[in-house]
């Protein structure tokens, strides 16, 4: 019963978190892109020049190839990288009946195989040429740019500046007052919070920073192991907070859940972008890992296809925020998480 109650905590823990900050999982999108055809809304997306994404079909996953630069010969292809490397080797192992040492989190159905392509001809045309020959192949199920993510600014207001916090108050947000009195959370939960990386150092999360050695950058390939956590930016460390800041030390606020560890997964540069490839690098080392909740505050204006694949195989909780950008989601674009099912939450917040 007690870890009933401590799993259903984080749930209202996650839940908070896309409504105590002003960031929006699909940006200043109009709604012109409901509408409109795919092409266009890749033409009026941002995304990396050099690169593009594709998801394998299912049954070009199952086949575990090796796949190399010649295998995309056609587009030009001048080097490949694996985004599920992390996990793919465990899927084949379970697909073959060999015994594999632990259970990890990824959904063995709904996984599929996620490659980044680099391209030898860079520019926005040689990619839009690459993706329409990539989805004419068989074991192709879609092809995309690698869309550019990124973080909103920062609000001004008064309530934000001061930390009032009003995302706890029961008439407004959650009643975590209520929360807290059966739990604040357990330090054997870990939260990755895919972000600007976290201010390890901060007065009010020194003790929530985990040691359990899961600190990444995905900013980069290969990953890299980060010994000690840092935040070139501040929203990182800001939507950390909010989820894991220690409570009653009279100092800067108080968290959700307080016991919780959290693992920096960094996604976006010092500026506060970062790509598909990026994301999808944190989702699937995070499921290779066993970390149960992964928290996504970013926002991008394409309709990505590939990151939902890419979260379709993690079988934690992942959350991201949705709306608090003047619009209605339901209008200009289907949720994305609520597409999955309800392993994965959004919350649409308008202001």
């Amino acid at each position: 019963m007690k870890k009933v109650k401590i799993l259903g905590f984080i749930m209202v823990v996650a839940l908070l978190l896309t409504v105590a900050f002003t960031t929006s999982f699909f940006g200043n999108t109009q709604s012109v892109f409901a509408q409109s055809s795919a092409l266009e809304q890749v033409e009026r997306a941002t995304f990396e020049t050099d690169s593009v994404i594709v998801t394998l079909t299912k049954e070009a996953t199952n086949r575990f190839l090796e796949y190399s630069a010649e295998s995309f010969s056609q587009i030009g292809c001048i080097d490949i990288e694996d985004l599920t490397e992390s996990t793919v080797g465990w899927v084949r192992s379970r697909a073959r009946g060999q015994q594999t040492q632990e259970k990890m989190m990824v959904d063995t159905e709904q996984f599929k195989r996620i490659l980044r392509l680099e391209l030898r001809e860079s520019g926005k045309e040689s990619v839009l040429r690459a993706i329409k020959m990539l989805e004419e192949r068989e074991d192709v199920l879609s092809a995309s740019p690698n869309y550019i993510y990124s973080i909103n600014i920062a609000p001004n207001d008064t309530h934000y500046v001061h930390s009032d916090q009003w995302g706890l108050n029961g008439n407004r947000g959650v009643r975590a007052e209520e929360s807290w009195n059966i739990t604040r959370g357990a330090n054997i939960v870990n939260v990755g919070v895919m972000d600007t990386g976290i201010q390890a150092n901060h007065p009010d999360l020194t003790n929530r920073i985990s040691n359990a050695g899961l600190h990444r950058d995905c900013t980069v390939s290969p990953i890299a192991t980060v010994a000690t956590p840092n935040d070139p930016n501040g929203h990182g460390t800001h939507v950390a907070g909010i989820i894991g800041a220690q409570g009653s030390n009279n100092v800067g606020i108080a968290g959700v859940a307080w016991d919780v560890r959290l693992i920096s997964l960094r996604v976006f540069d010092a500026n506060g972008n970062g790509t598909l490839a990026s994301i999808a690098r944190a989702v699937n080392f995070a499921a290779g890992q066993n970390i149960p909740i992964l928290n996504f505050s970013g926002g991008t204006t394409s309709n990505d296809t590939n990151i939902r694949n890419a979260i379709a195989g993690y079988t934690g909780l992942f959350l991201c925020a949705a709306g608090n950008n003047f619009s209605d989601n339901d209008v200009t674009l289907i949720i994305l998480p609520i597409t999955l099912g309800v392993k994965h939450l959004a919350i649409e917040l308008y202001q």
